[in-house]
């Protein structure tokens, strides 16, 4: 079931400070609108104006990854003195099976397999350019550092400013997905399936990681 999705259109930011903290179940409704918002600038690329109109991630998605502890948001108060999500990021923790040899290659590069998949990471539109990505993610690199994850990784447009070179300025690089495993692959297969139309070959999307 989707729930009530409350837009953010309205929302205005009073003077106070932008809070990272952990989701809770009351900030769910509010997430599909700001992922929807944020996607609003790919419409700025002809090639890639279709990803404004995919849809957001699920209210049954979103619960899971808060059932997980791997949901974290961005608040500020509105108008009312209420602490609204402007920004959010969902993760999952991965601990990929690999061969002997593949794991000894990955052991001499980074501190442990087992590492953090960034799902989604979504700033409203009204609150882009403060920040807040940034925050989010080193709150995310904090936590898996903490818990032993020896990187974060996504899979993004690795071309598109906002996305790839965004990244890439918090320390992410490109790395092949057979590296990280069988999963990647897997996501990017579904991603080619779900955007039969999309033929674009300047806009590459593919994996990028970072040491936690």
């Amino acid at each position: 079931m989707e729930g009530t999705r409350i837009s953010t259109a309205s929302f205005k930011q009073i003077g106070k400070d932008i809070i990272i903290r952990l989701g809770v179940a009351a900030d769910i409704p509010y997430l599909p609108a700001i992922e929807e918002s944020a996607s609003e600038i790919f419409k700025s690329i002809p090639d890639l104006e279709f990803i404004a109109d995919d849809p957001p991630l699920s209210i049954d998605t979103l619960h899971s990854y808060l059932s997980s502890s791997h949901l974290w948001v961005a608040t500020v108060e509105d108008e009312s003195g209420s602490e609204i999500p402007v920004a959010f990021l969902a993760a999952k923790s991965i601990n990929p099976a690999r061969s002997d040899e593949d794991n000894q290659e990955i052991a001499n590069n980074i501190q442990s397999p087992r590492h953090i998949y960034i799902a989604e990471c979504s700033v409203h539109l009204s609150f882009q350019r403060r920040g807040i990505a940034g925050r989010l993610l080193n709150t995310v690199a904090e936590y898996a550092r903490k818990q032993g994850f020896g990187w974060l990784t996504l899979i993004t447009f690795l071309d598109v400013p906002w996305n790839g070179k965004f990244y890439q300025k918090h320390g992410f690089e490109e790395i092949e997905a057979e590296t990280m495993g069988d999963e990647y692959v897997e996501i990017l297969k579904e991603e080619l399936d779900q955007w039969k139309n999309w033929k674009s070959k300047r806009w590459r999307r593919g994996v990028m990681a970072r040491k936690s």
